[in-house]
């Protein structure tokens, strides 16, 4: 079948490559006319282009102002088309996650365990359930939040034992307004979307203020808090140069891709999540690291102060512009290592080398190094 691309325009924007009334493919560009026309040349294609090029018997395009548009357009439409040969970050594990009840007028943490994070009530991925745990329980001791069910809420008359090891503010006995208990909700949030150095100096200028009104009872809680907080991450710091950084790490190895996501804050591993794709896909790195990116972060909370790209794409630059258009919030995206943080850097790499090996048997390797010793060869089957 001729399509006809002379109604392709030149402009930034996404297409939309159709087999029989369905999507099988998404793309952008930012000249549309150049990109769609690319996969129906004389030349020869990768076996995904040329399967494209041969179902596909209707063409849609969408303009954009600019590409950065397109790219967020881009990945919000495979979500919700699914088309068969976008990479689709299918993921059959739940990850645990630090949930907060905010429906309720005293909200509650805990854990929860999911795919991704479906509201801004969930903070994570964590790498381990024993890591929410903990940041629970450090949380606690900062902020005095409850961890109990609504059930046993409803039903308190005096104070747990979690008030009395000075874990809970007690809002089921009225011990604390609901407005200083929303204070301390906020708070707790924040220090889980930024670093501890901003809930500090934060905390400190508020104890100062309440020193200044006299408030002297108050002032003494912050103060214990910033105390409980410093104890904390000398705890757990182990780079001081550490505060706010993701690592996206992708590597090719037995015709295969794994990818992993480390998530650092203040020196320590927050959270961890690992991708494993059939194909090389690191001959289209661009895609690959836009489908991660816009995949991992959704919502603001989760942002870090800096992410790291273990391998370089074509236009770094797009991804920025991209998460700016998107959260109103600039991100430094960067392909060298800072300073403090090459293990962790080698820590990424190695779970992104490790998916691979988890998921193919020896007659995997062994196929894929023959098809490479024949094309060396050039061996071609009969």
């Amino acid at each position: 079948m001729t399509l006809d691309l002379k109604q392709v325009p030149q402009t930034p924007g996404i297409y939309k490559f159709f087999a029989d009334n369905k999507i099988i493919y998404i793309g952008k560009a930012i000249n549309l006319k150049k990109r769609v026309s690319s996969y129906f040349g004389s030349s020869i294609k990768d076996r995904k282009t040329s399967q494209i090029k041969l179902l596909t018997d209707r063409i849609e395009t969408f303009s954009t102002q600019t590409e950065a548009e397109a790219l967020l357009l881009e990945q919000s439409l495979i979500k919700e088309n699914l088309p068969r040969f976008n990479i689709l970050l299918r993921d059959d594990k739940t990850y645990p996650y630090i949930h907060y009840s905010m429906s309720d007028k005293f909200p509650s943490i805990s854990m929860k365990r999911s795919k991704h994070a479906v509201s801004k009530d969930y903070f994570g991925p964590f790498i381990s359930a024993y890591a929410v745990k903990s940041t629970i329980k450090d949380l606690q001791k900062i902020y005095q939040i409850r961890n109990c069910s609504n059930s046993t809420f409803r039903n308190r008359s005096r104070p747990c034992i979690e008030h009395q090891m000075q874990r809970c503010s007690a809002p089921c006995v009225k011990h604390i307004s609901e407005i200083d208990y929303s204070t301390d909700i906020s708070s707790s949030q924040n220090y889980l979307a930024s670093t501890g150095k901003k809930s500090r100096n934060l905390m400190l200028s508020q104890m100062k203020k309440l020193a200044d009104e006299c408030n002297f009872e108050k002032a003494q809680e912050l103060k214990q808090r910033i105390a409980s907080l410093d104890i904390l991450q000398q705890e757990q710091s182990f780079s001081t140069n550490l505060h706010s950084i993701d690592f996206f790490a992708c590597v090719e190895k037995h015709g295969k891709t794994g990818a992993c996501i480390l998530s650092a804050r203040d020196g320590k591993i927050r959270g961890t999540k690992t991708y494993f794709f059939k194909e090389n896909l690191l001959d289209d790195l661009d895609n690959l690291l836009q489908s991660l990116v816009f995949s991992y972060y959704q919502n603001t909370f989760s942002l870090p102060e800096k992410i790291i790209f273990t391998v370089k794409p074509k236009n770094l630059n797009l991804i920025g512009e991209a998460i700016k258009l998107k959260f109103s919030q600039s991100i430094n995206i960067s392909c060298s290592t800072p300073s403090g943080t090459k293990q962790l850097v080698k820590l990424a790499i190695f779970n992104a080398n490790q998916v691979i090996e988890n998921k193919i048997g020896k007659s995997d390797k062994y196929d894929h190094a023959m098809k490479n010793l024949s094309h060396y060869l050039g061996l071609h089957k009969n």
